[in-house]
């Protein structure tokens, strides 16, 4: 796994529980603003990491995560999380949609 910077990679590796999203060249970035907003609602969280898609429950749009605690999203108001065993399983999901249509 690649991140965007060694301060994203020490956030994965010894960080409380975050949530991770690729950027534009597959590299995984600490997203501080979601990861805020999901602690906020999250009892307290242990380490759990995991591979998921993130799906807003209004628009159906998938996001491909990584997170450091998988109880970070328990009881989000807007999305649902599909865990995979890895990143290859994700990826493969991911995939298997196809790409959004575009208006």
């Amino acid at each position: 796994m690649e991140f965007v910077s060694t301060y994203d990679a020490e956030m994965a590796a010894s960080g409380p529980a975050g949530i991770f999203l690729r950027d534009p060249d597959g590299l995984w970035k600490f997203d501080s603003d979601l990861s805020r907003d999901c602690w906020a609602r999250a009892a307290p969280l242990t380490r759990d990491p995991g591979f998921g898609l993130m799906r807003d429950r209004a628009s159906g749009f998938n996001t491909p995560v990584y997170v450091t605690g998988r109880g970070i999203f328990d009881d989000h108001p807007r999305l649902d999380v599909t865990w995979y065993a890895d990143l290859p399983a994700m990826l493969a999901a991911l995939s298997a949609l196809g790409s959004p249509p575009c208006s």
